[in-house]
């Protein structure tokens, strides 16, 4: 099995302006200690209280920077998901990822600010080591469109490979329709030639965070350190 290693807090809080400068973890940051337990009800009840409290969430000022109580906060919430990932505990992630979406969609826009002080398009809900590769995997607050004013391909989930600073290789859940029939794949793509690959098809049912996560992990332990095509290009 590949081993993961969790990372320490950086950004949490994603935008569409610079994904690759916002999803950066410390470039040396190391390796927390793997937890040795599961993370208690009272945090897990205590996290979500916190996010569904709406009208307090509704007068932050949306800065987007260090002083942002609202960007503070998914700072924690993302370092309790990565607990929660860590320990197994994928149905308590799964309902705070839940929440914190539903969040989103119930605050101005102008409430949810990245780091470069434009809108979050999506949070970081997972943080881990491969080896020596970073990876951040981010989930969209809502579809995200594949390419510039085309809806027909949209983005759901992210993950960011890291090499250092840089961005070496991200996947992608993908989402199309063709007439009444949904279509979902895992994809990913190489910043440096622009190509697009696709890993594994998924048909008309998405598969859940945790099983992209084992065949995103599967596949960079398939093919590192080079990165081929898994199955040549999706598109």
């Amino acid at each position: 099995m590949t081993r993961r290693w969790p990372l320490v807090m950086a950004s949490a809080l994603l935008s569409l302006v610079a994904p690759a400068v916002l999803a950066q973890p410390a470039p040396n940051a190391p390796a927390e200690p793997a937890a040795t337990g599961n993370v208690d009800a009272a945090s897990i009840d205590a996290a979500l209280a916190e996010i569904h409290d709406v009208d307090h969430w509704k007068q932050n000022p949306g800065a987007g920077d260090a002083d942002d109580p609202l960007a503070q906060a998914f700072i924690r919430w993302t370092k309790l998901l990565t607990e929660l990932s860590r320990s197994g505990q994928h149905e308590a992630a799964d309902r705070i990822c839940a929440a914190i979406v539903e969040l989103h969609d119930r605050l101005p826009q102008d409430k949810v600010i990245a780091p470069s002080h434009t809108a979050a398009n999506a949070f970081v809900r997972d943080r881990f080591r491969v080896g020596e590769r970073h990876v951040d995997a981010a989930q969209f607050f809502a579809p995200e469109p594949y390419y510039p004013n085309d809806p027909s391909l949209t983005k759901l989930f992210r993950f960011s490979v890291y090499e250092g600073d840089k961005v070496v290789l991200r996947y992608y859940l993908e989402h199309s329709r063709f007439g009444d029939d949904d279509y979902y794949v895992l994809g990913k793509a190489d910043p440096a030639t622009r190509a697009h690959y696709q890993v594994q098809p998924y048909g008309a049912k998405a598969p859940s965070y945790w099983t992209l996560l084992d065949r995103v992990l599967a596949d960079m332990s398939d093919h590192h350190p080079h990165y081929p095509a898994s199955s040549g290009p999706s598109h």
